[in-house]
């Protein structure tokens, strides 16, 4: 869209978080002309064959069997007469015109490596049976527990079980089990593995640590993440440049974001594969021959950004009668004739919905599977050469394959793709069962994540320039240094799994990740002071220490903040004192512009309860980029005069304050006004915003904010969906209100039913308010919002970030009333905001300092959902304090 970089340069600016950019693209891939396919002319279907293919695919589909579904609604007909309309419209579309329609190109074709005697194009079709496993490090049991009872088994006897036989193959994705099982291996186990991978009998799929998740992940961890897989991979397994990752496997994430396409490709990747898209849509593609299409990430990079899709309409999961190490799979095998007789129709109906008549690839696996593998693969062996032994009667020919295998072979047909470049958010399971309620699931989690983020980048940077500036001299320890920064990396890829970063795992998991982050981020906080330490020329003993914004320093300590941005930053920066005799000096003994506040507690409505001895003290830092600066917080008088305003503060606590200097005013003054000289902040008599002003233009935004909740529906209450019963319910019983107002800072607290509190605070020189919101936590059943009116005319156009990477434009979906408002929810992890039309200008911008599910049901109003207490969810919620600007 346009305006996309200028949007992410305010929000950057907003943020002023550390980013790294993604590597340049190594190869572009190649893309021809469209081309008439085999047989006749792209995507040309009889009227005859259509009609037999919808009433076909009626038949054949059913129901998905996702992790927080039960079961359809009643409203499954309709839903298949939608799917058959836009699937009819899909086949008229391409029968009229080829725009849109391409081939992979010449990248691809050049790693041919399948054998093409195996497609003998005689009718018959050529099954790729991919044996493969879903291993989600943390879910309903932690990490460890999983790869005890299951990943360990699993890879022991894949390992045995392909050694037997030549022929068979078996795929792996999540190398973070793969080096966990790895520390516990001799180097003969090493070997054999790696003999393994060099023969093509394992192929590793992606090479992430993870599967992330693609909704809450922003892509400079999902960059990091793939990364560390890679190079521990080149590391410890990959010998050959041939053996690398060049497959996507996104099949379990609840949706899927464009920024995946869009990095897999400039990866060098070849081929994509997921499953998770709406419904709907899913069944529109399938009779249209659309589920293998060329999927575009991103209109500003272009073909660059291109990758083959192939979506699995089925699931990952196999027939359960073919998972052979349960019970259903060992009937099976009591009749392994009526057995083959059942794969291959599987196989055959199966391949309907694809565009090649010759090749199929067939997952075979599901979660955790493959733990005797010895018994999985003897008994598919036995069905496999009863098929094999008559392929003309059985229609097929199958054998085991790696998906870069079938993706060889497909390639080889010359088969042109439909082209699509949409994301498919929000997923939609069934009717009424929309997958948007872990866009916000766990807020404070996901805080968390932010935060330790933003230290291992910080770290990072400084630890590079220390070592670029020491040298290789001296005693430090950069090992260990950099071993501390890598478990860091390797802690939190684990984090964007998607059951992590989603909110979406059993309380005692989401404990366990705490403790995974607990033990590896102190490290990483000494490699920050060592490191600036090296950068500062100091001395160990004397080395002043890091802090992060709003943590406490004692009086008479030095400190030092690093800017790990590669352009200047001038911001205001908090530390926490226990004296209001405090003041903050740079090295030169200069003071810079600075504030005292008090600290509040706040009890419900209460908001006029001034923390006894304890102030944030706000002072203006002028950092260079990547640059060092050392400040000293000591004893002085200050100088800026603070007014705090708060009608409902007792006797003591006036005392108290205006003993530290604040002066304080009473009901009968009014309170002060919340103006920076660049904006003014409107607010009603109990500290709700209402408007923004520009001074230097005198226009007015509209930005009128209210809390509301919606209340779950019981059925689908999860940490996965949101589905609401009923109409929202707006937060009005209003407590006091608060002011406090300086130089520098100024900022206005409100309160809404003991258990929502905003602050929206102005600082000198900035045109942009930033709001605190304290919420919960919420009852049971309960999602909390935030919601924004604005005078902006967005006709239901809104935007949101697409992984901090591009911007997408959003339409509220007013057609399907089934959809409105759960289903109109978009996951945003920077930024959300309003437009008139989705090519124009933003009108109003949020920036987050976390993921959040954002929507518009209203005309120029933005919702933002900030915390959420799932019927069916476990453990124990806790409030949280949310800033957005």
């Amino acid at each position: 869209m346009p305006h996309t970089q200028q949007l992410l340069n305010r929000v950057q600016a907003m943020l002023d978080e550390p980013r790294e950019a993604t590597a340049p693209s190594l190869t572009a891939p190649g893309k021809g002309e469209a081309r008439p396919t085999p047989g006749g002319q792209v995507g040309q279907v009889g009227a005859e064959a259509q009609e037999k293919e919808k009433q076909a695919v009626a038949e054949r589909t059913k129901p998905h069997q996702d992790k927080a579904a039960n079961g359809k609604a009643a409203t499954e007909e309709a839903a298949n007469e939608e799917a058959a309309r836009m699937a009819q419209e899909m086949l008229q579309e391409r029968g009229a015109s080829q725009q849109g329609l391409v081939e992979l190109g010449a990248r691809a074709q050049q790693s041919l490596s399948g054998d093409p005697a195996i497609l003998k194009r005689d009718g018959i079709l050529d099954v790729y049976v991919v044996a493969h496993t879903h291993c989600d490090p943390g879910w309903l049991s932690t990490m460890e527990e999983y790869y005890r009872k299951d990943v360990k088994h699993i890879l022991d006897t894949v390992v045995v079980a392909l050694e037997k036989n030549p022929s068979r193959r078996f795929s792996w994705v999540e190398v973070s089990f793969l080096e966990r099982w790895w520390r516990d291996q001799g180097e003969s186990m090493r070997q054999r593995f790696r003999a393994l991978v060099k023969s093509g009998q394992i192929e590793l799929l992606m090479g992430g640590w993870v599967s992330s998740d693609e909704a809450c992940t922003s892509y400079m961890q999902v960059v990091s993440q793939m990364s560390e897989g890679h190079r521990w991979l080149e590391r410890e397994v990959v010998r050959d440049a041939k053996d690398r990752p060049r497959i996507g496997w996104q099949i379990d994430p609840f949706g899927l974001s464009r920024v995946y396409p869009s990095l897999f490709s400039q990866m060098c990747f070849d081929s994509h594969t997921a499953w998770r898209i709406s419904e709907p849509e899913m069944k529109a593609y399938m009779p249209a021959h659309e589920v293998e299409f060329v999927w575009r990430g991103s209109e500003s990079i272009g073909a660059a950004s291109d990758i083959l899709m192939h979506l699995l309409p089925w699931g990952y999961e196999a027939p359960q009668e073919f998972l052979f190490e349960a019970n259903s799979g060992k009937k099976t095998m009591q009749s392994p004739k009526n057995g083959a007789r059942m794969l291959a129709n599987n196989f055959l109906d199966r391949s309907k919905s694809y565009e090649s008549s010759n090749v199929l690839m067939w997952p075979w696996g599901h979660d955790f599977r493959f733990k005797d593998a010895n018994v999985m693969f003897d008994s598919m062996d036995r069905l496999f050469a009863i098929i094999n032994a008559n392929p003309e009667e059985y229609g097929v020919r199958v054998r085991y394959a790696t998906p870069s295998e079938y993706f060889d072979a497909l390639h080889s047909e010359g088969i042109s793709f439909p082209s699509k470049s949409k994301d498919f958010f929000p997923y939609w399971a069934g009717p009424v069962n929309w997958w948007t309620g872990y866009y916000t699931s766990r807020p404070t989690f996901k805080r968390r994540l932010r935060e330790t983020d933003n230290l291992q980048k910080c770290a990072e940077s400084a630890f590079v320039l220390a070592r670029a500036q020491s040298g290789e001299g001296g005693d430090v320890e950069w090992d260990g240094m950099f071993d501390a920064l890598e478990k860091l990396r390797h802690v939190q890829g684990v984090m964007q799994h998607h059951d992590a970063i989603t909110g979406t795992m059993k309380e005692a998991v989401l404990t366990d990740y705490h403790n995974m982050l607990d033990g590896a981020v102190p490290p990483v906080h000494t490699v920050l002071a060592q490191s600036l330490a090296m950068l500062l020329d100091a001395q160990w003993a004397a080395t002043p220490a890091h802090v992060a914004h709003d943590e406490e320093v004692e009086v008479g300590s030095a400190f030092a903040l690093f800017n790990p941005l590669a352009w200047h930053s001038d911001r205001f920066f908090c530390v926490r004192v226990r004296s209001a005799a405090a003041v903050v000096v740079d090295a030169a003994g200069a003071r810079p512009d600075q504030q005292l506040m008090p600290v509040w507690e706040e009890h419900g409505k209460v908001l006029s309860e001034p923390h006894a001895g304890v102030y944030r003290l706000y002072f203006r830092a002028s950092l260079a980029p990547l640059g060092t600066h050392v400040f000293f917080t000591e004893a002085g008088e200050q100088e800026a005069e603070v007014s705090v305003y708060a009608p409902g503060m007792d006797g003591k606590a006036r005392t108290g304050l205006q003993a530290d200097g604040f002066l304080v005013r009473g009901a009968g003054d009014g309170p002060p006004e919340v103006s920076n000289g660049v904006v003014q902040v409107q607010h009603d008599e109990h500290g709700v915003m209402q408007a923004v002003v520009d001074l230097a233009s005198g226009h007015v935004t509209r930005l009128r904010h209210s809390y509301w909740t919606w209340v779950g529906d019981p059925k689908w209450s999860n940490q996965y969906t949101f589905t609401n019963k009923g109409g929202p319910s707006q937060l009005v019983d209003y407590g006091t209100m608060r002011v406090v107002a300086g130089p520098f800072v100024q900022e206005v607290t409100g309160a809404s039913s003991g258990i929502a509190v905003q602050t929206v605070r102005l600082f000198a020189g900035s045109g942009t308010p930033e709001v605190v919101d304290r919420v919960g936590p919420p009852p049971r059943g309960v999602e909390m919002v935030s919601r924004y009116d604005t005078d902006v005319v967005n006709g239901g156009h809104f935007f949101t970030d697409d992984n901090g990477l591009e911007t997408v434009c959003r339409q509220l979906n007013t057609e399907d009333s089934r959809v409105k408002p759960c289903g109109n929810y978009y996951p945003s992890v920077y930024a959300a905001g309003l437009m008139e039309r989705c090519d124009g200008e933003p009108r109003v911008v949020f920036a987050h300092d976390r993921p959040h599910g954002v929507t518009s049901l209203e005309e120029g109003q933005l919702e933002v959902m900030l915390h959420r207490s799932a019927l069916q969810a476990l453990g124990t919620l806790l409030a949280l304090s949310t800033q957005t600007h």
